[in-house]
């Protein structure tokens, strides 16, 4: 099987209507060479049919479903990162919005950059109003490094605690560099995220920045 140059790990845990959009974003990327890997955490609303729907579609370049009985967020994204055989890795969420140019703007940006990881702007989308609202500070371009365009947190110390947020999905991550450190989400009831990516933004040896709003992050929705 030839390895896609990405690897998408979506996970799922009863988003009903929020996650047909979410897979419509995802079918519409201009950038076509990605495996789209969507872990079910053990849904008990309709998820499952949109998502049996969204493998039948033909859609997707690549579609793999895997399905497990609920054991959280931590669980089902570590069980995508096994599955990932991408040279990059992503990890979002099954409820955001996303720009058609997400996966090109990303891929460019790693690959040219040789970074471990690298890091895009957000908005957030309000799921009663639809309005979107501006987030500057989800990059927080005073606090990076003076003139240098790709970076290691020791370049500023404040940098990864600071400068960016401690959630995974708006981050392209070069696998090897995941799989070969062990870095993996902790088995915690909630805020598993910031281990995981703060430990990413610490041992990363160069990471870079796309200025630009890729992610719609959906807000106030019931459930989340």
């Amino acid at each position: 099987m030839v390895r896609p140059i990405l690897s998408v790990v979506l996970t799922v845990y009863n988003m009903g209507e929020c996650l047909a959009p979410c897979l419509d974003d995802i079918a519409a990327q201009t950038f076509r060479d990605f495996e789209l890997i969507c872990v079910d955490d053990g849904s008990t609303d309709g998820s499952a049919n949109v998502l049996a729907q969204a493998e039948a579609s033909g859609r997707f370049p690549s579609f793999t479903l895997v399905t497990q009985a609920n054991a959280g967020p931590a669980a089902a994204r570590n069980r995508g990162i096994d599955a990932a055989r991408g040279e990059y890795l992503m990890l979002l969420d099954s409820d955001d919005r996303f720009e058609p140019t997400l996966f090109e703007s990303m891929t460019k940006r790693i690959g040219q950059s040789g970074a471990d990881v690298a890091v895009c702007r957000a908005d957030e989308f309000d799921n009663d109003s639809g309005k979107h609202r501006p987030t500057e500070w989800t990059i927080r371009k005073e606090l990076l490094p003076s003139g240098k365009s790709v970076f290691a947190a020791a370049d500023a110390p404040a940098c990864p605690f600071s400068a960016f947020m401690g959630w995974p999905w708006d981050k392209i991550y070069r696998t090897a560099f995941v799989k070969e450190r062990g870095l993996r989400f902790p088995n915690l009831p909630n805020a598993e995220d910031f281990p995981f990516v703060y430990r990413v933004l610490c041992q990363a040896n160069r990471i870079a920045v796309v200025d630009g709003v890729l992610i719609h992050h959906r807000v106030k929705r019931a459930g989340s």
